[in-house]
């Protein structure tokens, strides 16, 4: 239970970063709004939330993997359902691509902001 409070740093960044970057997309291209909440759903089928990551075959671990969803929920769910360490590797795997994603992300929001003004 220690690493929960971690976790949720993680999916907070994790928000963060895909808020901004759809956020500024958005300013410029109004189509985008339903396109990310198809994505969103998509995405929910992607991420280990219905079904364990031990579960998934290994064709598919990989792509599985690279979803930065994936570590964190499954951290999640060895802390909090079964009480154990999360797979370390997976978790960060997760953090090193949801890192990436707030900077690039942070990066995007910030060179475009000075033209939302503009546009909108």
């Amino acid at each position: 239970m220690l690493l929960v409070p971690g976790l949720v740093v993680l999916l907070v960044a994790f928000t963060i970063a895909v808020t901004l970057l759809t956020s500024a997309v958005n300013v410029f291209y109004r189509d985008v709004s339903p396109v990310v909440q198809i994505g969103l759903q998509l995405w929910l089928y992607v991420t280990p939330i219905a079904y364990s990551f031990s579960r998934v075959p290994a064709q598919w671990k990989t792509w599985i993997a690279i979803n930065p969803l994936s570590g964190i929920i499954e951290g999640f769910r060895s802390a909090i359902v079964y009480g154990r360490a999360p797979d370390w590797s997976l978790l960060g795997l997760s953090a090193m691509l949801t890192a990436v994603m707030l900077i690039g992300a942070f990066a995007l929001f910030k060179r475009l902001d000075k033209y939302f003004a503009d546009v909108i």
